[in-house]
């Protein structure tokens, strides 16, 4: 792995449920896990009706290093230049050297 292709600042966050009155889980507050340097690699798209509505989905194949104190899951979502990447897998390169993660991006209008 070339680290210095890793050229983009990313966000690794984690979302905390509590439960309302109801029992119901909602949204209590988001937790900032680590901001890492990262490798963005676009693949193609696509676009089409869900429910009635128009969903754009962008997949990526994103690189980071390897951290030990950071067990990321697909629980976990990327912030980066405004925008949610859902983590959508998780490869190991090599021995511990760096993550793959396959993320998404989904938008509606």
């Amino acid at each position: 792995m070339n680290i210095g292709k890793l050229d983009r600042l990313v966000v690794i966050k984690s979302i905390i449920f509590a439960q309302d009155a109801y029992g119901e889980n909602v949204v209590n507050r988001t937790e900032t896990l680590a901001t890492v340097w990262a490798r963005f690699e676009f693949e193609k798209g696509k676009v089409g009706y869900e429910a009635d509505t128009f969903v754009g989905t962008s997949p990526a194949k994103m690189t980071i290093r390897y951290r030990s104190d950071l067990q990321i899951s697909p629980k976990h979502y990327i912030e980066y230049n405004s925008k949610d990447w859902f983590i959508r897998s998780i490869e190991e390169i090599g021995r511990k050297e760096g993550l793959i993660l396959r993320v998404e991006e989904k938008t509606t209008d």
